[in-house]
């Protein structure tokens, strides 16, 4: 296995969104299978046409827990 970074280039952001979809849904098949559950931590923002995508790939959503994250450094009031 390489060290170096893998890039994917997409042509537009759905498509960019398709792709982030499919990463996610092997990435908790992978999950589920090797510990038994997916711990997701989901993000707001553009981000989120992603999560409709990848609602569809997994029939069954049982044993994947989402959790909500802000990657924004801010008062815990705004």
């Amino acid at each position: 296995m390489s060290d170096e970074p893998l890039v994917t280039r997409c042509d537009d952001p759905e498509a960019v969104a398709a792709r982030v979809a499919e990463v996610m849904a092997a990435a908790i098949d992978g999950a589920r299978t090797i510990r038994g559950a997916a711990h997701m931590a989901l993000s707001g923002g553009s981000i989120s046409r992603a999560y409709e995508l990848v609602g569809p790939q997994l029939p069954d959503w049982r044993d994947v827990h989402l959790w909500y994250a802000d990657e924004r450094c801010v008062p815990l009031d705004d």
